[in-house]
């Protein structure tokens, strides 16, 4: 009898246990993939024999799964969140081209200042030597050349009127242009506070500013009692002053009068003063030369001399500048001339402080020149 129960309850094991692998699956011939994976589970990757990382991403997961040349894989899955929000950052970056002269970058640059109560801008970087940077404005216009450490720095005054904001297109010889913006402020209201001293000036001085001037004009001052008028008089212009509270003075007079004429100036006071000064409006003579004439660009060079510490001008129908002159009255000048038709001489004239003036022609030459 033991045997017989022995026997059937072995039976009844076997039964139970192949119904639980039909259920299941496993009976012999059946797939344990299922259907569809599912979140988070691991899928596997044929890899070559060598050892690296194979990345693969599943709904929310990221599963990565190392090779070992072997038949067994390690896997490790993590939540793809933080993944997610890497790529979506990533997406907000923004990508600059850098422009280039062949393989090699060009420039860079950096405008010192946006706004100003002083209509001065000044723009600075690196580029490749030899290559030429020009900042234009409907006030002004300047150029430079980069030197052979490959840095540049060009200024530019302009011709603007405080509260105004305009236009700066910067461009280099190689063709790249971006526009920058710059403001004239209006200069700010300032409260002056005056000190008051014992002392009060009363001793009358009188100094002469120039005896001869490349200008026509001459300039007065000194010290006096309060109150006191001062004249200058002469054939060819006359001024007067009343001296501050302060007791200082000063006095310019613009003269009518030929280049090179010696006239005498007489200045007096209410005081009694009466003294004669000279002055000579000196002139130099006006010495140019033209760089090109004609060419493809729309620009042309001029330099020479003229009057020492002053200035020259060049201007045209499309375009002017203006330059200082040295001391020793040296001067170069670029001018940049805005849209002029091809094919078509015209005039640029060049003059001075004592209106010496030089006319030459420019013809910008058509693109099959």
């Amino acid at each position: 009898m033991r045997h017989v129960l022995m026997f059937v309850a072995g039976f009844a094991v076997v039964a139970l246990t192949g119904v639980a692998m039909a259920q299941t699956g496993l009976l012999a011939g059946e797939s344990t993939e299922p259907d569809e994976w599912p979140a988070y589970a691991t899928q596997t990757v044929d890899l070559p024999a060598a050892d690296r990382i194979v990345t693969t991403s599943q709904s929310d997961s990221l599963t990565k799964t190392r090779a070992t040349g072997k038949s067994e894989t390690k896997t490790e899955t993590k939540i793809a969140t933080k993944i997610a929000n890497e790529t979506e950052d990533a997406d907000k970056s923004e990508t600059v081209e850098v422009p280039k002269l062949g393989d090699q970058p060009v420039w860079s640059i950096t405008q010192k200042v946006t706004a100003s109560e002083t209509p001065y801008e000044k723009f600075y970087g690196t580029g490749s030597p030899g290559m030429k940077i020009t900042a234009r404005s409907p006030h002004g216009s300047a150029s430079t050349i980069i030197d052979k450490s490959g840095n540049w720095v060009l200024g530019i005054s302009f011709k603007s009127t405080a509260g105004s904001s305009f236009a700066v297109t910067v461009s280099t010889s190689t063709g790249w242009i971006n526009n920058y913006s710059f403001s004239h402020l209006a200069a700010k209201a300032t409260t002056t506070t005056t000190k008051t001293t014992a002392t009060t000036k009363t001793d009358w001085t009188i100094a002469q500013k120039y005896a001869e001037n490349t200008e026509p004009w001459t300039k007065f001052y000194g010290t006096g009692p309060e109150g006191t008028t001062v004249r200058a008089t002469s054939d060819h212009g006359s001024a007067e002053v009343i001296v501050g509270e302060q007791g200082d003075w000063y006095l310019r007079v613009h003269f009518d009068v030929p280049a090179g004429t010696v006239i005498g100036v007489r200045v007096t006071n209410s005081h009694g003063f009466d003294q004669t000064y000279h002055f000579v409006w000196k002139s130099y003579e006006l010495a140019v030369q033209q760089k090109f004439g004609s060419s493809n660009d729309s620009h042309d060079v001029f330099w020479g001399t003229a009057a020492p510490n002053s200035w020259v001008k060049i201007n045209s129908a499309y375009g002017w500048t203006k330059v200082p002159t040295s001391e020793t009255g040296s001067f170069e000048a670029t001018l940049h001339f805005e849209n002029p038709p091809f094919d078509v001489a015209f005039e640029v004239e060049v003059y001075d402080a004592t209106e010496n003036r030089k006319a030459f022609m420019f013809t910008r030459l058509g693109a099959s020149a």
